[in-house]
């Protein structure tokens, strides 16, 4: 949806013959309404091209049509949008409503693809913007990736490293493999309170581990050991959630 709102709003930056710029509302109209713009903006996208410039009172002159709204008709040459409506204030006016549709178009797009996604591009931001954590953040990519694809495999996997990730992060864990680590936060209730999560959630990812590990070790084996999408994502849930709870204790993650 992102590339056909590009291509609609390129059409501004263009010359056209008035059945392309009739066809290009069209369209617009069209797809405004697909992705659910409010109609009072639709309406007010239309309203914008109902101006076509003054015409001829006489009726033996043949009656041309100069302009489409902002879009104008010079000399009998092609429509387009004249460099002045993008210059003064005043101008800006006339296309202010296609402006607000585009805008409001893009933020319902930008919407959709968030409520999509498994890791919040603002969680991946955060970890981007520190450098000591770009291991983190790189797990998180991969893990929207594998999802994307429908990896359960790369999934998990990719998910338990980024637990491994945020378990490294105290110093007490660094040393340790991830199952001595999750066996320790199982035990000792003050380290596991530095983290914030409950026990059973440690229990739970404890499990995930097994589960991974269980696929790789019989990966050769001709049975069917293949992970439901739905078994990883609730791993890779878990995670996040670890992570996030960690970030916001202040503890461990600063």
């Amino acid at each position: 949806m992102k590339d056909k709102l590009l291509q609609l709003k390129r059409f501004l930056e263009g010359d056209h013959s008035e059945e392309d710029v009739i066809e290009w509302i069209s369209n617009c109209v069209a797809f405004f309404s697909s992705i659910g713009v409010a109609e009072s903006i639709i309406v007010a996208f239309m309203h914008t091209f109902y101006d076509e410039g003054p015409r001829s009172s006489d009726p033996n002159i043949i009656d041309f049509t100069n302009r489409i709204g902002p879009f104008v008709n010079r000399c009998g040459l092609s429509f387009s949008l004249t460099k002045d409506m993008i210059g003064t204030r005043n101008d800006r006016k006339k296309i202010i409503f296609i402006d607000i549709a585009f805008k409001t178009a893009e933020d319902i797009i930008d919407d959709m693809e968030e409520s999509e996604r498994l890791i919040p591009k603002a969680l991946i931001s955060f970890f981007e913007q520190k450098t000591q954590y770009s291991h983190i953040s790189a797990s998180l990519r991969l893990m929207e990736q594998n999802f994307k694809n429908n990896n359960s495999d790369g999934l998990l996997k990719d998910a338990l490293t980024l637990l491994d990730s945020v378990l490294d992060c105290e110093p007490q864990l660094c040393s340790y493999k991830i199952s001595i680590k999750l066996r320790q936060l199982q035990t000792d209730s003050a380290l596991l309170n530095k983290f914030g999560v409950r026990k059973e959630i440690i229990t739970a990812l404890d499990n995930s581990r097994l589960l991974r590990n269980q696929l790789s070790v019989h990966k050769n084996i001709p049975l069917e050991y293949n992970i439901p999408l739905a078994v990883s994502l609730g791993a890779a849930y878990l995670v996040i959630l670890t992570l996030q709870i960690t970030m916001a204790t202040g503890n461990v993650i600063k």
